[in-house]
């Protein structure tokens, strides 16, 4: 009875690697409510064959190299039917995922040698022990803790993951070669042709995969980081950009309306003498509209009241009370690119923050001054809900919070190249931004 509660828990773990295995392909490659029922068969067929075979195999041997490349090649097959494309990818993700694995039942298995006898490692090594059990839950809970974990903080990483393509290639090659030399130390250590010495071995081991995988991090970093920049660069030019159309297209379109309003100017004439009164006080409606159509100057930046004067008129349609202070015309020390992306993002942001207000007085305050030799921007805005905090970093609330926040890092990064201070400060219901300047 207990040697077969031995083979039925053995036989759990090992379809837990395996299954471990698909949910990293699941992640990255699809999602597995697209999969269908034939799709999702050969799945479980893979996990519950191949677990049951590996579990017959550690029967015989703690681990074996040539059951581990049956395994990826299995695996592979698989996932390669069911996925379709990116089979290279498959491929390396399979790989890396069994050999981090059997590197971790390898570093618990060194690590357990504190406490074991040498009669009792060989056992384990070669036969039916229940002290394989918790080495290979062990494994298999740090592997899971990883991999959700890498799910929370590393989202954007496992969504464009084919773009890291070429690094999971070296990094599963190198991760067979550790696992290669590793085996070979463990078979010495347990045949005697080496000092049996766990905690050294597992020390190096865990000590190398920490060194390999931070390597690996900070270098996905660097290029999400790089990412982010275009990202951020593309944005900002785009929003330019926009704006320089809009001002193009208004200044063309102001063009045609002052020539429409003097061929309404010749047809009041035509009617003068008429009795057409109606026709020309409609007439002289469309002339106080046109004449309505002109940007209102608040700073003598061309730009930034063009700025101003389209985000007042959005937010006034939303019901939102729309204030401009400004203490004088003067220099603005910033390139049109940047001032449009720092005034844009920040006006956006408290828009879309009023606008969620429900119930309540819905304002926004725009000031801008010259203290001495600075010039200080502040926006201030109601709210309702006030904004979550972390790190003394404003967090956005949107839903899927990774794809969104871009807005106040282009405004960092525009702040920071100009040598400028931000700061932000919430009081009772009311959220400030000041952003400031050397002239």
């Amino acid at each position: 009875m207990t040697d077969i509660l031995f083979q039925i828990i053995q036989i759990i773990l090992s379809m837990g690697e395996v299954w471990l295995c698909y949910q990293l392909l699941y992640s990255t490659l699809v999602e597995k409510e697209y999969l269908n029922r034939k799709e999702k068969a050969v799945i479980w067929a893979n996990i519950l064959l191949f677990g049951a075979l590996v579990s017959y195999n550690r029967n015989i041997i703690f681990y074996s190299h040539n059951a581990f490349l049956l395994g990826v090649i299995v695996t592979s097959i698989c996932a390669t039917a069911v996925f379709k494309s990116r089979k290279g990818l498959t491929v390396s993700l399979v790989v890396t995922g069994y050999s981090l694995i059997a590197l971790l039942d390898f570093f618990f298995m060194f690590l357990s040698m504190m406490f074991l006898d040498y009669p009792t490692a060989q056992d384990i090594y070669h036969g039916i022990s229940w002290i394989k059990v918790p080495i290979f839950l062990l494994s298999r809970l740090t592997m899971m803790g990883c991999f959700f974990l890498l799910k929370k903080k590393g989202r954007l990483f496992l969504k464009n993951i084919s773009e890291y393509q070429k690094i999971l290639y070296v990094s599963s090659i190198i991760f067979i070669v550790l696992l290669r030399r590793y085996q070979h130390v463990m078979c010495a250590m347990v045949y005697g042709r080496i000092p049996y010495d766990g905690v050294s071995s597992g020390i190096s081991l865990l000590s190398l995969l920490l060194i390999i995988l931070f390597g690996l991090g900070l270098y996905i970093k660097s290029l999400l980081l790089k990412k982010e920049n275009q990202l951020l660069a593309s944005k900002d030019a785009l929003m330019l950009q926009n704006y320089q159309d809009l001002m193009r297209n208004m200044e063309a379109n102001k063009e045609k309306l002052h020539d429409l309003k003097h061929q309404f100017l010749v047809l009041q004439g035509y009617v003068q003498e008429k009795e057409y009164e109606k026709l020309g006080q409609y007439l002289s409606e469309i002339n106080a509209n046109i004449f309505g159509l002109e940007n209102k100057i608040w700073t003598g930046h061309k730009i930034l009241d063009f700025i101003l004067n389209q985000k007042k008129e959005s937010a006034e349609k939303k019901g939102i009370d729309f204030n401009i202070c400004v203490s004088a015309l003067m220099e603005i020390p910033l390139s049109d690119g940047d001032l449009s992306v720092l005034a844009g993002n920040l006006l956006d942001n408290a828009i879309e923050a009023c606008d969620k207000i429900e119930t309540g007085k819905r304002w926004i305050l725009f000031k801008l001054r010259k203290h001495r030799d600075m010039l200080l921007i502040e926006i201030s805005n109601s709210i309702g809900v006030q904004p979550k905090i972390k790190n003394g970093e404003l967090l956005t609330s949107k839903e899927h919070a990774w794809m969104h926040g871009y807005g106040l890092k282009s405004v960092r990064r525009i702040v920071e190249k100009n040598e400028g201070v931000f700061s932000f400060s919430i009081e009772e219901n009311v959220f400030k931004i000041q952003v400031s300047f050397m002239k």
